[in-house]
């Protein structure tokens, strides 16, 4: 589970994200992760315990703001979910995001996601893979997103259609997940550097 962890925040942690918008980059991802733990055990402690876990892998530009966001915040955050809160407005609940600063981080997580889809479905498709094996490699592959699996799982297989389509068509592979709209157009404003 650690390895998973550490995969999950290493992918994060390719995101460039402002100072100013680091309190809610973090508070995002910690929901992402809290949504998955509350689903397995509803109690506020139990979900504290797995999002400070989550903080000893965030990468350490992020950490400090990542313990003192599970301190003050942890309980709070938690019971608002506990509450059937929408994820997306739970961070903004307790001030640390504003919607559009919300809005451009879900955004950036969908941008990743493509991007990675679109590195899997290159490598499978030299590999002669049909579509539906790209879809259960990819799903497979999804794992590395820990609590944001499911979100991985429904937009690449969302995405891998197009992908693949665009691939077989020879478009750029470095302008299409801005061409299916899963990433912003102008690579300047793109908030994914493509290491991941």
């Amino acid at each position: 589970m650690k390895f998973l962890f550490k995969l999950a925040i290493i992918a994060l942690a390719s995101v460039s994200v402002v100072r100013a918008n680091e309190e809610c980059f973090v508070c995002t991802e910690l929901v992402n992760f809290a949504e998955d733990f509350v689903e397995k055990n509803s109690s506020i402690v139990y979900v504290e315990g797995e999002l400070e876990k989550v903080c000893k892998f965030a990468p350490s530009e992020y950490q400090a703001t990542c313990d003192s966001l599970v301190t003050a915040y942890g309980a709070e955050l938690v019971q608002l979910l506990i509450n059937k809160e929408p994820a997306s407005t739970v961070c903004n609940q307790i001030d640390l995001c504003t919607s559009s600063s919300a809005e451009e981080l879900t955004g950036g997580v969908e941008c990743t996601i493509c991007d990675f889809a679109l590195k899997e479905v290159e490598g499978f498709l030299q590999n002669s893979e049909t579509e539906t094996e790209i879809l259960t490699q990819v799903d497979k592959a999804c794992d590395l997103f820990g609590g944001l699996k499911s979100t991985c799982v429904s937009l690449a297989n969302s995405y891998i259609p197009q992908l693949i389509s665009a691939l077989e068509n020879n478009q750029n592979p470095d302008t299409i997940c801005a061409e299916i709209k899963a990433c912003p157009s102008s690579s300047s404003e793109r908030m994914i550097k493509k290491n991941f």
